[in-house]
């Protein structure tokens, strides 16, 4: 049933999003014993399909307010599970500094995530809370 629901998904965000970038930073580092720090890893940019649609904080029955996540410019993106090419990502896309480069290039800071996964196995889209 995952599959076919990845599928479909794939299929919907594919017609209707628009091609992005999706940025993974590496959150960890990797340790350098020459210099005894840890060294960031270059970012992983996976192109993937991204439908954006605008936060309304009274559909959703939250309101905005001025410092809490959940802003009046925000924006709500529904990301493809897998990259144009069709490989999953290294992970779950994180608010700890993954980032979303849009058609036009603007760069959207990732708030909050919600993966889709009905059967617990397989990963069929994310719902984000970005911000630019």
């Amino acid at each position: 049933m995952s599959r076919n629901l990845l599928r479909m998904a794939t299929k919907i965000l594919s017609r209707e999003g628009q091609l992005c970038s999706l940025k993974f930073k590496d959150l960890n580092g990797t340790y350098d014993p020459n210099t005894g720090t840890n060294v960031r890893l270059p970012d992983v940019v996976k192109d993937v399909k991204i439908a954006f649609l605008g936060y309304s904080s009274l559909s959703s029955g939250l309101f905005a307010k001025a410092n809490s996540l959940i802003e009046d410019y925000n924006n709500v993106a529904y990301i493809s599970a897998v990259d144009t090419a069709g490989a999953v990502f290294p992970r779950c896309p994180s608010p700890s500094g993954d980032v979303i480069v849009d058609a036009s290039g603007t760069e959207w800071r990732i708030v909050l995530v919600k993966e889709y996964n009905p059967s617990g196995s397989q990963t069929i889209m994310y719902e984000a809370l970005v911000s630019s």
